[in-house]
């Protein structure tokens, strides 16, 4: 599974190694596209419907949590599983904290490895030239927007938000002491050569 800030996605990979033994393989066909799309291939894409949508998405997958739009998107693309039979596929995520959310939300198992970090490295590279319905400019608009409005509802999140003016401020200020005597004291010490009476005459810098 891969979020991407346009929609979800789900890829495919028919040899699944859990031990991570065909790591070095998965690494030396990340470079080259054609290579890796012999190994991974879309199974499922859900774009998002609107920017509020995708913020809302992008903020659950943050804090480790489940939206709706996640579960009716993996709940949709997998096959289901039952209690009493093993699960047939191993649903790779991008963060372990995720795993116990999605199990609880929908009985899927979560697996997360060096293998499965590997092909979302990959999938991050040629994501543009994987999925054919949308150009890479629209995928940096998409990640644009939604970088500045996960920036913004992070800043308002804040607690601490009314404090950071003031010690940022206090900050300003002693970097600016600390420069104005550094320049004066250089100036003095060049025109010295001239006027050597000026560090008794000025004493305030």
């Amino acid at each position: 599974m891969y979020e991407a800030a346009n929609g979800y996605c789900l890829f495919e990979k028919q040899e699944y190694d859990d031990t991570g033994a065909g790591l070095p393989k998965v690494q030396k066909a990340i470079d080259s596209l054609e290579r890796f799309t012999k190994q991974v291939t879309i199974a499922a894409y859900q774009p998002f419907k609107t920017a509020e949508e995708a913020l809302e998405n992008i903020q659950s997958v943050a804090h480790n949590k489940v939206s709706s739009t996640l579960k009716s998107f993996l709940t949709t693309h997998l096959p289901a599983t039952k209690s009493s039979k093993k699960q047939k596929f191993a649903l790779g995520i991008s963060d372990a904290r995720l795993g116990q959310e999605i199990f609880a939300e929908t009985g899927i198992t979560a697996s997360f490895n060096e293998t499965t970090v590997e092909l979302m490295r990959g999938i991050r590279m040629h994501f543009s030239k994987i999925i054919k319905k949308i150009n890479e400019s629209d995928i940096r608009r998409a990640q644009l927007g939604l970088g500045h409005s996960y920036s913004r509802y992070k800043c308002a999140a804040d607690v601490n938000r009314q404090d950071k003016p003031i010690m940022q401020t206090i900050a300003l200020i002693e970097q600016m002491d600390k420069d104005i005597n550094t320049f004066c004291m250089r100036l003095k010490e060049w025109f010295a050569w001239h006027f050597p009476e000026l560090t008794k005459l000025v004493n305030d810098n």
